[in-house]
């Protein structure tokens, strides 16, 4: 039986997009700012459009059915086409303009990059919002996804995985930043480091999950570099806060050790081999290229990404 779409409420695919992600009534609840009571009613109606229980319950926890799971991935879809028409206004004005964009990056990124962006923001297009999460290896299928409106990644993907249609991602190169080593300001080493000091103490290092690799950490494993890892903290913002009278020595982008080692107390080292540049750029989806907002914003990323000099961090002693 076919259903009319001028018969069909189309909140309900909100409700079903929620409930086939969430896989709870409850957070779906929550997710849509809503009663329990009321996605519990609107599961029941899908129930009876679809013919099918769409959810159920196995112990303590709810499983989409087949028919669900067929249905997640046209809901989640339409609702994304749905909302870039809704979007698709040719009179953006930033000044007046009111959206949310969401945003992966790096604390790194968030730290040098978005600093810059929120002042933009602030002064030309107060009614522009970001919601920020940190990068990881979902990062690219959300953007595929339309879960995500931009990406702040390094240009070496690897770490995060391949796109299942790279042909409908698009890039703007962003800025550069070099690698160095950090230590505590009283650590005995200085300059440069060999490679037997730098193997002979205790590392640092930031870890973002298991299937993501930093690229320095694949030039120093290529290298056959070793190092004996003491600590792992998630980003390499608090990486650099465990260093203080320690003998740990850290790899780091550039931009954020010079940003934070003189409030910590920290200094840099030259690494004991060349380690490749990173290149940090700005991705989004294709279906996103031509909306006048999403495309202004993408142009305040380039240009406060110009301004910050790019590859000019001060050289480490």
């Amino acid at each position: 039986m076919s259903i009319s779409v001028s018969r069909f409420d189309l909140n309900l695919l909100l409700v079903l997009d929620a409930l086939l992600t969430e896989q709870s009534v409850t957070k779906a609840a929550k997710r849509l700012f809503v009663s329990q009571p009321a996605v519990s009613a609107s599961l029941q109606r899908l129930r009876e459009i679809f013919d099918d229980q769409l959810l159920v319950r196995v112990g303590r926890q709810m499983e989409v059915t087949a028919r669900g799971k067929a249905l997640a991935a046209p809901v989640h879809d339409a609702l994304v086409n749905i909302q870039q028409v809704l979007n698709l206004r040719q009179d953006f004005e930033p000044a007046t303009a009111r959206r949310t964009f969401r945003i992966s990056m790096s604390d790194y990124c968030a730290i040098t990059l978005l600093p810059r962006l929120v002042r933009r923001l602030a002064r030309e297009a107060s009614g522009i919002g970001v919601v920020v999460e940190p990068v990881g290896p979902e990062s690219i299928r959300r953007l595929e996804s339309g879960d995500l409106d931009l990406c702040v990644i390094p240009d070496e993907r690897r770490s995060l995985g391949t796109p299942m249609h790279p042909e409908m991602l698009l890039d703007q190169p962003l800025y550069e930043d070099r690698f160095v080593c950090v230590v505590a300001a009283d650590h005995p080493l200085s300059g440069s480091l060999t490679l037997k000091e730098y193997e002979s103490y205790p590392h640092a290092k930031a870890f973002f999950g298991d299937t993501m690799v930093t690229i320095y950490d694949l030039a120093y494993d290529e290298a056959g570099v070793a190092s004996q890892t003491q600590v792992q903290v998630p980003n390499f913002s608090s990486l650099l806060f465990q260093l203080p009278a320690t003998k740990l020595i850290a790899t780091v982008p550039a931009g954020v050790a010079e940003m934070l080692k003189s409030l910590i107390g920290l200094k840099s080292l030259h690494p004991p081999i060349e380690l490749p540049i990173l290149k940090e750029k700005l991705s989004w989806h294709l279906r996103y290229e031509a909306d006048p907002a999403h495309r202004w914003l993408r142009e305040q990323f380039v240009a406060e990404a110009q301004s910050m000099k790019q590859g000019a961090a001060p050289a480490a002693p």
